[in-house]
């Protein structure tokens, strides 16, 4: 709840409009809807606002609560006006439609569906996910559509990342090499326009 409790503070220092967004994770502990109603009111404590614009699900477990009486409890929420839209985040095609099913039960659109989508990450245009979500009418929200950096030349084996990147295979020796006709095709037509590299990689 980190984040939310500083995008509370941050916000009370501006007048600029802010749309929020923020998720709810079904981890073992949370079995009814009761947990679901719990974490929104602590979400909006934190946050310090009466309403969420977009509350996603940040993963499609059920082991414990199933989808529906998510679902269901998420769609109070929205009745009651303590949500704007509701999406959902990392939800396979037919993951999706069972939730836009429930939703559409109560009268309430799935908006969107967040997963990881870039230039090298294009997994949803072959997997369903995408043509899903165009036949469904829910948006595509992208995580990682710089691939962590990756795509906007940052990084070469010249110099290397820190951190955890440089336990990840695609930021070695390799896979810099592997990706880099990709990238100098991504800095001409930067310069041709007058972009950054991951102005064009977006």
């Amino acid at each position: 709840g980190e984040s939310e409790r500083l995008l509370g503070k941050f916000m009370r220092g501006t007048k600029q409009p802010i749309c929020i967004a923020t998720k709810y994770m079904p981890v073992p502990w949370r079995v009814n809807a009761k947990a679901v109603k719990d974490a929104i009111a602590a979400s909006l404590e934190r946050l310090q606002v009466k309403r969420i614009d977009l509350y996603q699900v940040h993963q499609p477990v059920s082991f414990l609560m199933s989808q529906q009486t998510l679902m269901n409890a998420l769609a109070d929420e929205v009745k009651q006006g303590r949500i704007l839209a509701l999406g959902v985040s990392n939800y396979s095609a037919e993951q999706m439609r069972e939730a836009h099913k429930y939703l559409g039960d109560r009268g309430i659109p799935l908006a969107v569906n967040q997963v990881k989508y870039s230039l090298i990450d294009r997994q949803i245009e072959t997997n369903g996910i995408l043509d899903t979500a165009r036949s469904l009418r829910v948006k595509i929200l992208a995580y990682s559509p710089l691939a962590q950096g990756l795509l906007t030349g940052k990084y070469t084996s010249t110099k290397p990342p820190t951190g955890v990147r440089q336990f990840d295979a695609r930021f070695g020796n390799d896979g810099l090499f592997k990706i880099e006709p990709l990238l100098k095709l991504l800095r001409q037509t930067a310069e041709q326009h007058d972009r950054t590299i991951g102005q064009v990689a977006l």
